[in-house]
């Protein structure tokens, strides 16, 4: 090899890091930038669509609890519903807001 050889180790670049070193990087830059290529990024949601997938998120979220309460109280005691009453009418009263905040209809 050469003294001015890029690929010789221990020869080191204008910033004075090794070239070896330097050459890696590029590659793994170059690697990625094809990756970017082959996979792109999902497009983002619109607005709508978002509002419309929390809404449904919360709506299960009240179904769930709602479920929850039942089965609980089915199971153990009709006393988990004073607990799992106040939780359930609680998140259903949030859904019901968050779809009249965003004038979402049924």
């Amino acid at each position: 090899m050469r003294e001015g050889d890029a690929t010789q180790l221990g020869a080191l670049d204008a910033n004075g890091i090794p070239s070896h070193l330097t050459l890696l990087v590029r590659r793994i830059d170059l690697q990625a930038s094809q990756l970017r290529l082959a996979y792109p990024r999902e497009p983002q949601m619109k607005r709508t669509e978002l509002t419309k997938k929390t809404a449904a998120n919360k709506g299960f979220a009240a179904l769930g609890v709602a479920t929850l309460t039942i089965l609980m109280a089915w199971l153990l005691s009709p006393l988990m519903l004073i607990v799992g009453a106040p939780v359930t009418a609680w998140m259903t009263y949030r859904w019901f807001q968050y779809r009249a905040k965003w004038g979402l209809r049924f």
